[in-house]
């Protein structure tokens, strides 16, 4: 499941990332989740929900599917007792003036944001890579908040594996959003903005039904709550050894702390970091540094 020395596979949400968990408690955060009306992101959510979010902002572009979601998010909260503020604002991730009126709107509402869940991308080729104001939405974020900060950015295992791909500027703008997440890492340690990307897994949302997939594809599908629980897990302290890196939400997180790939972690810095197949950061400076032949 794309890392060998990961030994066991998940393939819905477990005890360490529950959200009902104490130390998963999303209490007193706001929470914003682009993309967070439907498909998983929609899990992604109720999964804030559960863990006792202050507001959840549910960013979506599709307004009569915003707004269903946003009734029954209300009747999911009140259901489990929670006290998590529902609110859903209309727009599109891949529109500049979208993402600028979000923003302002936030400011005017006197609304900080502790979360930010990156999970929205364009699914077709329909918008240019330039066209596409992800460097923008980071660095409006980064300004409208303040305190610790947690940014969950859902990427896809695509942005290595290039075949399979049918659909570039999905596979594309994830890619961008992955390296934009690598860099912004390297500025803020975890402490100041801690940044966590993962592959959500495989699982059979209405995207995928679209893509011709369904219960009968040979593939082992996974629970929409495993990525919605990691994504609530993944804005907390003890994912801050990811800081900057990219696992499959597949993956045990209590092994990938404790197990091999801690100590790969430990070992090289770039380690589940995207970067070019066969080069590396040292070999790059050893080639610098190396002086002609006479």
């Amino acid at each position: 499941m794309g890392l060998p020395s990961i030994k066991n596979i998940r393939k819905a949400a477990y005890s360490t990332i529950d959200p009902k968990r104490p130390e998963n408690s999303q209490a007193g955060r706001t929470v914003l989740i682009t993309g967070g009306h439907s498909g998983i992101g929609y899990a992604i959510s109720k999964a804030f929900i559960s863990a006792n979010a202050k507001r959840i902002i549910v960013f979506g572009r599709r307004a009569d599917v915003l707004e269903s979601a946003g009734e029954q998010l209300v009747a999911e909260a009140k259901e489990l007792g929670s006290p998590t503020i529902v609110d859903t604002r209309s727009g599109d991730i891949a529109d500049p003036g979208s993402v600028e009126n979000l923003f302002f709107g936030l400011k005017e509402d006197g609304i900080v944001l502790d979360v930010l869940v990156l999970n929205a991308a364009t699914g077709g080729a329909s918008k240019k890579m330039v066209d596409m104001p992800l460097d923008e939405f980071w660095g409006d974020y980064h300004i409208n908040s303040e305190g610790p900060k947690y940014v969950v950015n859902l990427s896809t295992l695509i942005t290595y594996v290039w075949h399979l791909s049918g659909k570039p500027a999905y596979g594309l703008t994830k890619n961008a959003s992955l390296g934009i997440a690598q860099h912004f890492a390297q500025e803020h340690k975890a402490e100041e903005m801690q940044i966590v990307s993962f592959h959500p897994g495989a699982v059979l949302t209405p995207m995928s039904r679209a893509d011709g997939f369904d219960e009968n594809s040979p593939i082992q599908w996974d629970n929409e709550n495993l990525p919605a629980a990691l994504s609530v897990w993944a804005a907390t302290p003890a994912a801050a050894f990811l800081h900057g890196r990219f696992i499959w939400s597949n993956w045990d997180v209590d092994e990938v702390r404790t197990g091999e790939a801690s100590k790969l972690m430990d070992k090289d810095p770039n380690y589940l970091r995207i970067g070019v197949s066969g080069l590396t950061e040292k070999d790059a400076i050893a080639t610098l540094m190396k002086k002609p032949q006479k």
